[in-house]
């Protein structure tokens, strides 16, 4: 009688152990009304040097290195008929647009952010006459023409390098390495003990033209 006694009491923390242990390891769910395309964009970005205030979380900071790919709406999800229904912590629109010239040259465009709309970062410039560029070649960018935002609203200066592994232009495939040194604007506030100076490194960026209908 004891030993029953001693299984009955103890099914219940065998069973929460046991729910416990397959909440664990289950695989998180992806539903079908999303695709994640990392031929439109992949990269990895490391921030290094972080330290930032938000209202809701208090003081944080991004040092690491994360991984993204082009996240979108499924074309064929009902949600296009819904967009009320739309999760927007799903979408992830980082890529490259080209835009042709008068004088037949191409510029290129290219954003990277964690999400869409970003939370984390979002970073925005251009290369014009990305035709002439070789492989291999450092191209810089100065902070007056890049926009870059950390934690939704904080601006900085972003002072970008940029290197291309490959210049597919034909197919429009974009791959290589961009560093970021960030500072602080002369318009910004920021509050007393945020990271003024800090980098980002994107390695291994893949882009290429993003051919999904518009949101």
């Amino acid at each position: 009688m004891k030993k029953l006694l001693l299984i009955l009491l103890c099914l219940p923390v065998l069973f929460n152990s046991c729910n416990q242990n397959e909440d664990a390891i289950s695989p998180p769910i992806i539903s079908s009304d999303y695709i994640t395309d990392c031929n439109v964009a992949e990269f990895d970005i490391t921030f290094n040097g972080t330290n930032f205030w938000d209202s809701d979380n208090g003081w944080f900071s991004m040092d690491g290195t994360e991984l993204y790919c082009f996240k979108t709406l499924n074309p064929n999800s009902p949600i296009w008929n819904n967009p009320t229904a739309l999760n927007f912590d799903s979408l992830n629109h980082s890529g490259i647009s080209i835009s042709n010239r008068p004088d037949g040259t191409k510029d290129l465009s290219i954003w990277l952010s964690d999400k869409e709309p970003w939370n984390k970062f979002n970073i925005r410039f251009d290369i014009n006459d990305v035709d002439n560029i070789s492989i291999g070649q450092t191209i810089q960018i100065s902070s007056e023409n890049v926009f870059a935002v950390i934690d939704k609203f904080t601006e900085f200066n972003c002072d970008v390098d940029i290197t291309f592994t490959t210049l597919d232009i034909p197919n429009y495939i974009y791959e290589g390495n961009i560093s970021c040194v960030y500072s602080p604007t002369n318009f910004g506030y920021y509050e007393n003990g945020t990271s003024l100076n800090f980098t980002a490194v994107i390695n291994n960026f893949h882009f290429e033209e993003d051919t999904y209908p518009e949101l």
